[in-house]
Protein backbone atom coordinates (compact mmCIF):
# COMPACT_ATOMS: atom_id res chain seq x y z
CA UNK A 1 0.00 0.00 0.00
CA UNK A 2 1.96 3.03 -1.20
CA UNK A 3 0.55 6.51 0.53
CA UNK A 4 1.14 9.57 -0.72
CA UNK A 5 1.62 12.72 1.16
CA UNK A 6 -0.09 15.74 0.70
CA UNK A 7 0.44 19.54 2.21
CA UNK A 8 -2.74 20.66 3.41
CA UNK A 9 -1.41 24.01 4.76
CA UNK A 10 1.82 26.03 5.28
CA UNK A 11 3.13 28.77 7.08
CA UNK A 12 3.71 31.97 5.48
CA UNK A 13 4.37 34.24 8.73
CA UNK A 14 5.61 34.22 12.22
CA UNK A 15 4.19 37.24 14.07
CA UNK A 16 5.73 36.85 17.58
CA UNK A 17 3.89 33.86 18.60
CA UNK A 18 1.06 34.07 16.59
CA UNK A 19 1.37 32.17 12.86
CA UNK A 20 -0.72 32.85 9.58
CA UNK A 21 -1.01 30.19 7.05
CA UNK A 22 -1.39 29.78 3.42
CA UNK A 23 -5.16 28.88 3.45
CA UNK A 24 -5.74 32.00 5.90
CA UNK A 25 -3.93 34.22 3.64
CA UNK A 26 -6.13 32.83 0.80
CA UNK A 27 -9.58 33.18 2.92
CA UNK A 28 -9.20 36.68 4.08
CA UNK A 29 -8.09 37.98 0.58
CA UNK A 30 -10.90 35.68 -0.87
CA UNK A 31 -12.54 38.68 -3.27
CA UNK A 32 -9.23 41.06 -3.04
CA UNK A 33 -7.33 38.07 -4.80
CA UNK A 34 -10.10 37.09 -7.01
CA UNK A 35 -10.78 40.37 -8.54
CA UNK A 36 -7.02 40.26 -9.14
CA UNK A 37 -7.12 37.35 -10.79
CA UNK A 38 -10.17 38.82 -13.38
CA UNK A 39 -8.52 41.51 -14.09
CA UNK A 40 -4.69 40.89 -14.42
CA UNK A 41 -3.18 40.84 -18.10
CA UNK A 42 -2.75 36.74 -18.98
CA UNK A 43 1.09 37.23 -19.64
CA UNK A 44 1.38 39.06 -15.84
CA UNK A 45 -1.05 36.73 -13.44
CA UNK A 46 1.89 35.51 -11.60
CA UNK A 47 3.51 38.74 -10.47
CA UNK A 48 -0.31 40.46 -10.70
CA UNK A 49 -1.11 37.54 -7.89
CA UNK A 50 1.82 37.45 -6.25
CA UNK A 51 1.81 40.95 -5.44
CA UNK A 52 -1.77 40.41 -4.41
CA UNK A 53 -0.55 37.95 -2.08
CA UNK A 54 1.88 40.15 -0.20
CA UNK A 55 -0.25 42.68 0.28
CA UNK A 56 -2.82 40.95 1.83
CA UNK A 57 -0.41 39.13 3.94
CA UNK A 58 1.11 42.88 5.17
CA UNK A 59 -2.13 43.35 6.20
CA UNK A 60 -2.62 39.95 8.32
CA UNK A 61 0.47 40.61 9.91
CA UNK A 62 -0.35 44.32 10.65
CA UNK A 63 -3.84 43.10 11.80
CA UNK A 64 -1.79 40.71 14.03
CA UNK A 65 0.56 43.43 15.23
CA UNK A 66 -2.72 45.21 16.44
CA UNK A 67 -4.52 42.87 18.17
CA UNK A 68 -1.64 41.56 20.00
CA UNK A 69 -1.02 45.36 20.94
CA UNK A 70 -4.76 45.93 21.99
CA UNK A 71 -4.71 42.61 23.98
CA UNK A 72 -1.09 43.69 26.10
CA UNK A 73 -3.42 46.92 26.66
CA UNK A 74 -6.35 44.95 27.60
CA UNK A 75 -8.05 46.93 25.02
CA UNK A 76 -11.55 45.79 23.89
CA UNK A 77 -14.13 46.58 21.17
CA UNK A 78 -17.70 45.40 22.33
CA UNK A 79 -20.43 44.71 20.12
CA UNK A 80 -22.42 47.59 21.33
CA UNK A 81 -19.28 49.80 20.02
CA UNK A 82 -19.43 47.88 16.33
CA UNK A 83 -22.66 47.90 16.33
CA UNK A 84 -23.21 51.76 16.79
CA UNK A 85 -19.99 52.56 14.33
CA UNK A 86 -21.28 50.18 11.52
CA UNK A 87 -24.97 52.16 12.09
CA UNK A 88 -23.40 55.15 11.94
CA UNK A 89 -21.65 54.45 8.83
CA UNK A 90 -24.90 53.74 7.03
CA UNK A 91 -26.62 56.66 8.48
CA UNK A 92 -23.13 59.07 6.84
CA UNK A 93 -23.65 56.98 3.76
CA UNK A 94 -27.67 57.70 3.92
CA UNK A 95 -28.74 54.28 2.48
CA UNK A 96 -30.50 51.51 3.72
CA UNK A 97 -28.63 48.06 5.10
CA UNK A 98 -29.81 46.77 1.78
CA UNK A 99 -28.50 49.10 -0.17
CA UNK A 100 -25.38 48.85 1.64
CA UNK A 101 -25.88 44.92 0.66
CA UNK A 102 -25.82 45.51 -2.94
CA UNK A 103 -23.10 48.47 -2.85
CA UNK A 104 -21.05 45.46 -1.67
CA UNK A 105 -21.67 42.61 -3.91
CA UNK A 106 -21.41 45.08 -6.52
CA UNK A 107 -17.83 45.52 -5.61
CA UNK A 108 -17.22 42.19 -4.61
CA UNK A 109 -17.34 42.34 -1.25
CA UNK A 110 -18.84 40.07 1.59
CA UNK A 111 -20.83 41.67 4.22
CA UNK A 112 -18.67 39.23 6.91
CA UNK A 113 -15.46 40.84 5.04
CA UNK A 114 -16.48 44.31 5.46
CA UNK A 115 -17.52 44.09 9.17
CA UNK A 116 -14.07 41.97 9.90
CA UNK A 117 -12.31 44.86 8.00
CA UNK A 118 -14.77 47.70 10.06
CA UNK A 119 -13.51 45.82 13.31
CA UNK A 120 -10.20 45.68 12.82
CA UNK A 121 -9.94 49.30 12.13
CA UNK A 122 -12.02 50.40 14.99
CA UNK A 123 -9.19 48.06 17.62
CA UNK A 124 -6.78 50.08 16.01
CA UNK A 125 -8.31 53.74 16.50
CA UNK A 126 -8.81 52.28 20.14
CA UNK A 127 -5.15 51.37 20.43
CA UNK A 128 -3.77 54.17 18.69
CA UNK A 129 -5.66 56.52 21.13
CA UNK A 130 -4.61 54.91 24.08
CA UNK A 131 -1.02 55.23 22.62
CA UNK A 132 -1.61 58.68 21.98
CA UNK A 133 -2.96 59.60 25.76
CA UNK A 134 -0.44 57.41 27.44
CA UNK A 135 2.85 59.59 26.20
CA UNK A 136 0.84 62.42 27.16
CA UNK A 137 2.02 64.44 30.56
CA UNK A 138 0.17 67.74 31.99
CA UNK A 139 2.64 68.64 34.86
CA UNK A 140 1.31 70.77 37.62
CA UNK A 141 3.31 73.55 36.05
CA UNK A 142 1.71 73.21 33.10
CA UNK A 143 -1.16 73.82 34.66
CA UNK A 144 -0.49 76.78 36.86
CA UNK A 145 0.48 78.24 33.45
CA UNK A 146 -2.67 77.62 31.77
CA UNK A 147 -4.56 78.63 34.52
CA UNK A 148 -2.36 81.83 34.97
CA UNK A 149 -3.17 82.75 31.31
CA UNK A 150 -6.53 81.83 30.63
CA UNK A 151 -8.46 82.37 33.98
CA UNK A 152 -6.28 84.35 36.05
CA UNK A 153 -4.44 87.97 36.44
CA UNK A 154 -1.31 88.24 38.22
CA UNK A 155 -0.88 90.85 40.76
CA UNK A 156 1.73 92.61 42.93
CA UNK A 157 3.07 90.10 45.71
CA UNK A 158 2.19 86.92 44.01
CA UNK A 159 -1.51 87.56 44.03
CA UNK A 160 -4.05 86.51 41.22
CA UNK A 161 -7.32 87.75 39.73
CA UNK A 162 -10.09 85.97 38.34
CA UNK A 163 -11.23 86.51 35.32
CA UNK A 164 -13.68 84.09 35.26
CA UNK A 165 -15.92 82.45 37.59
CA UNK A 166 -18.68 80.43 37.32
CA UNK A 167 -21.69 79.52 38.96
CA UNK A 168 -25.35 77.44 38.95
CA UNK A 169 -28.14 79.28 41.03
CA UNK A 170 -31.11 76.96 41.95
CA UNK A 171 -34.34 79.04 43.20
CA UNK A 172 -37.07 77.64 45.79
CA UNK A 173 -39.46 76.62 42.51
CA UNK A 174 -36.52 74.77 41.14
CA UNK A 175 -36.48 72.81 44.87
Amino acid sequence: LKSHAKMLDRIVAVVNDDIITLSELEESGKEYLSRVQKQAPADKLDDFMQQARERVLTKLITQRLISQQATLANIQLTDEEFDHHYKQNLAKMGITHEEFLRKLKETGLSEERYKTDLRNKLLRDKLILYEVRSKIVVTDEMLEEYYKTEYAEEVDEGGFYLLQMGFTWKTDKES
